[in-house]
């Protein structure tokens, strides 16, 4: 009978373990298995932090796993958990991991497809079809937005940090953080002195450095050091609010005068800027929708301007994102 090597990772967080009871079952292409209770003999399964491995043996053969569906059952009283991933081995040999990442309170079953990222137009079958509906469904409700006039969101509808979906909530690691740093941002400054800057404008980025610099934190130290190299700038943009802005550039737009002879410093492949466009190595970000835009007018002592930029952007033979040229409007 087929064998199935199923190994479960359970987060790091404070009481993400649980002693609940943790069903799996299979859905191929070919049918669905039988539930299995995942539990291993005077051993204590699901810990914080752990990885678990399981042998599910099936009746009949299943076809390609397109889904895994895990319940979870009280065993005194409901014990959240945070699962991680399961990774699935197949009699084959190929390994399928399938992300899950969020926490599974009281008794309740989830299903979880792999990890691979696919369009809805690669998903064949009637099953995948129906899955993503479901998690969309799902998800239109958790996740719903705030207006700040009619037809501009404001923020997702939640008044206090308690209200947000548990998934992207600070875990209690990360809030603990939050307070020490901030706690010793507050001892280490003179009150009357951070008030002041605050309350008139900043001259220079050393004003900056005056109230960050004595925060221990990796991610901020590491931006402070390298905010104005260019693999920084590519990285904030590829991890910041707008990624999907990002375009493959297959032919340069008349509004962008660029030549080679203005990048080609910056162009490691000693390739021209053309020659690059048709590698696919080159990619490009167009603002145009906020142009004509009306800037914030609430001070009427203070000027604000709203650019409506162009970027290019250039994949080096590092494979960082870095910015080759920028028109302001």
């Amino acid at each position: 009978m087929p064998s199935y090597t199923v190994t479960v990772a359970t987060g790091s967080q404070l009481f993400a373990g649980t002693d609940d009871y943790i069903y799996l079952s299979l859905v191929g292409s070919a049918g669905c298995s039988e539930k299995h209770l995942l539990d291993k003999p005077f051993y204590n399964d699901f810990e914080r932090g752990a990885v678990d491995s399981y042998n599910v043996i099936v009746d009949d053969e299943l076809g390609d796993i397109q889904l895994i569906r895990i319940e979870k059952r009280k065993y005194w009283f409901h014990d959240d958990w945070y699962l991680k991933y399961i990774t699935l081995k197949t009699p084959c040999g190929d390994y399928i991991e399938f992300p899950c990442y969020r926490w599974i309170s009281g008794e309740r079953e989830i299903v979880l497809r792999d990890g691979r990222a696919k369009l809805a137009c690669d998903d064949q079958s009637h099953i995948l079809k129906q899955h993503r509906r479901k998690e969309l469904e799902t998800r239109q409700k958790q996740y719903r937005w705030m207006e700040w006039t009619p037809g501009f969101p404001l923020s997702i509808d939640a008044k206090c940090h308690k209200d947000l979906p548990r998934d992207i909530q600070f875990d209690s690691e990360k809030g603990v953080d939050f307070v020490l740093n901030y706690c010793k941002a507050m001892e280490n400054l003179f009150i009357n002195h951070f008030m002041h800057m605050f309350q008139s404008s900043w001259s220079d980025f050393s004003d900056f450095e005056k109230i960050f610099c004595r925060i221990s934190n990796t991610i901020s130290e590491q931006v402070m050091k390298h905010w104005q190299e260019d693999v920084m700038f590519g990285y904030q943009f590829l991890n910041g609010c707008n990624p999907v802005l990002i375009q493959r550039c297959t032919k340069l737009p008349e509004n962008l005068p660029v030549t080679t002879e203005m990048v080609e410093c910056s162009l490691e492949r000693q390739l021209t800027l053309e020659q690059e466009v048709e590698l696919g190595n080159i990619f490009i970000v167009d603002f145009k929708l906020l142009d004509g835009i009306d800037v914030n007018k609430t001070d009427p002592c203070t000027l604000q301007f709203l650019a409506a930029p162009i970027c290019l952007l250039y994949k080096n033979l590092a494979n960082k994102i870095v910015p080759i040229a920028i028109q302001v409007g």
